[in-house]
């Protein structure tokens, strides 16, 4: 279930803009990153700190769209070191997991 109608998937801009917000709201502690040919492969697009020092990765993703590879890497490697990491292709994905 999304929030959306089903005739209507917001694109990955839209869901982008959607997260800072709330993240915001939130007064969580974030920044966008943006990749590019200099960067580092499977960096997520936002990263951030929860209340109480916990790492906050999240990889966004417009409804139905895939990780790579190197995104999928560094979600698990960051799980296994204790952060909260996933993909969010809604803004419900952050509200399900306590955000």
């Amino acid at each position: 279930m999304t929030l959306y109608a089903n005739a209507y998937k917001p694109n990955e801009k839209e869901v982008t803009i959607q997260i800072k917000n709330y993240l915001k709201l939130r007064r969580i502690f974030f920044f966008k990153h943006w990749g590019g040919p200099m960067g580092s492969k499977g960096i997520p697009d936002i990263i951030g700190v929860l209340p109480g020092g916990r790492g906050l990765f999240i990889e966004i993703k417009k409804p139905g769209g895939k990780l790579t590879p190197d995104q999928e890497r560094f979600l698990e490697n960051a799980t296994e070191a204790g952060a909260l990491s996933f993909v969010a292709t809604d803004l419900k994905d952050l509200v399900e997991r306590g955000i």
